[in-house]
């Protein structure tokens, strides 16, 4: 895959920017601007971005164990998570 390998950090510049960082070069991966005058809200959608690499392993990790087993093929949440790393990744159909 393409990205940018995490782990991704979280760092402030100025009271309203905030700026998701890559650990390994400090280089700037996105920035989460003031959301409606909401805090609450603008934190909670810089750490969401700054989770996406560890989610993203952790559920191609979830999958590769239900890969083997057929019955776990039809639940809801399985498709879900596969349609989630599809689109992650760009192999979405």
């Amino acid at each position: 895959m393409s990205y940018t390998p995490g782990p991704w950090h979280v760092s402030f510049h100025g009271s309203e920017n905030c700026w998701i960082v890559d650990a390994g070069k400090e280089s700037a991966i996105a920035k989460v601007t003031k959301y409606q005058d909401d805090a609450n809200t603008q934190q909670a959608n810089f750490r969401l971005i700054a989770a996406a690499p560890e989610l993203l392993e952790a559920l191609q990790e979830l999958l590769f164990l239900y890969e083997h087993d057929e019955g776990c093929r039809e639940i809801t949440e399985y498709k879900r998570a596969k349609a989630a790393i599809a689109k992650a990744t760009g192999t979405a159909k």
